[in-house]
């Protein structure tokens, strides 16, 4: 199960990647987040009913998630009777915010990735494991637990060759995937073309890379998982 599986994402994953110069078609507005809290949304993901989405920033907020509709107004629990825009987030208890750049959505658990790793020096990755509350009946919800994100060919700290950072993870039949965002070593405003595809199940294994996307910025799969997306800074 485990190799055939393995070889599945394989194939989904080239076959996206060997597509990507040709584009994604346009891209259409369905709403606008106006949310002052909402400064610099790094990570979104649909929620397990498919009602609403879990949005988060990026580095420098606390550790709290905001729900949001469709349309990016903001749902938190009617009973505290603030206005949608004084509404300060769901806090996670038990989780720090050091730089969450993903999120994802699994059968009824959010994975919130604490994965930014800019410099390639961090030591503490990781991703944290909360039971998805319900935004409108809570004000927090707790991590359960923190999976640690050891990248398995990295050997130094900062690594000789900046291919450790991450900002794009998604979940498959319960396993967590992540997909590294490279640059040139010591620049961090230099990016590098290519991207390596991990499978943390325990612990991190690496299992196909691809030289054809630069700068995987988000990655999610389709609904019934025969398709996966990522995002960049210029392409999907």
């Amino acid at each position: 199960m485990r190799i055939s599986f393995s070889v599945a994402l394989r194939a989904s994953f080239a076959v996206l990647a060997g597509t990507v110069a040709t584009g994604a078609g346009a891209v259409e507005v369905v709403g606008k987040v106006t949310h002052p809290e909402l400064g610099e949304i790094s990570g979104l993901a649909k929620s397990s009913d498919g009602t609403f989405y879990w949005v988060h920033n990026d580095s420098g907020d606390s550790a709290r998630l905001f729900a949001i509709d469709a349309e990016g107004n903001v749902i938190g629990p009617s009973w505290m009777n603030l206005g949608e825009h004084d509404w300060p987030g769901h806090t996670i208890d038990n989780a720090w915010h050091f730089d969450w750049e993903s999120i994802a959505v699994h059968d009824g658990t959010v994975f919130i990735a604490d994965v930014g790793n800019n410099g390639n020096a961090r030591r503490d990755l990781g991703i944290y494991v909360v039971a998805e509350p319900n935004p409108r009946a809570v004000d927090k919800a707790r991590a359960q637990g923190f999976v640690e994100v050891a990248y398995p060919d990295q050997r130094a700290f900062p690594a000789e060759r900046w291919h450790f950072d991450c900002e794009a993870v998604f979940v498959d039949d319960g396993i967590i995937y992540l997909i590294t965002k490279h640059r040139e070593a010591g620049r961090i405003d230099v990016l590098e073309a290519g991207v390596k595809l991990y499978r943390l199940d325990g612990e991190l294994e690496l299992v196909d890379a691809h030289d054809g996307i630069t700068s995987a910025t988000g990655a999610d799969l389709s609904p019934y998982g025969n398709t996966l997306a990522v995002s960049s800074y210029t392409a999907l």
